[in-house]
C-alpha cells in the first residue's frame, strides 16, 4: 500500500511529521521497513542503543488512522515514543 505525505499528516499530525523529518535529516533514522500497513524504523535517540519504532496504519471510512503504536528500547516494549 502506498501512503502520501497528506495521508501521514492527516493520521499522525504536524508535530509527528516534523519530528520524523528532523530525525531523518539528522541521520537518526537507521532503517525503515514497510510491510503493508505496518511501518518499522530503527532510530538512534538520546540513549546509547537505538530503538525500534513501530506504527500501524489503517483506513477507516476512507480516512487513514494510526493503529497501535509502540517502541522498544533495550528490548522493553512501551507505548509509542514521541
Amino acid at each position: 500500500m502506498h501512503y502520501t505525505e497528506a495521508d501521514i499528516l492527516a493520521a499522525c499530525g504536524q508535530n509527528a511529521l516534523r519530528n520524523g523529518r528532523d530525525y531523518l535529516q539528522r541521520g537518526r533514522v537507521l532503517s525503515v521497513e514497510i510491510d503493508g500497513s505496518v511501518i518499522e524504523g530503527e532510530v538512534k535517540g538520546s540513549q546509547r542503543a537505538p530503538y525500534l519504532q513501530v506504527i500501524s496504519l489503517k483506513r477507516r471510512a476512507g480516512r487513514l488512522e494510526t493503529g497501535p503504536r509502540w517502541c522498544a528500547v533495550s528490548r522493553r516494549a512501551r507505548p509509542a515514543c514521541s
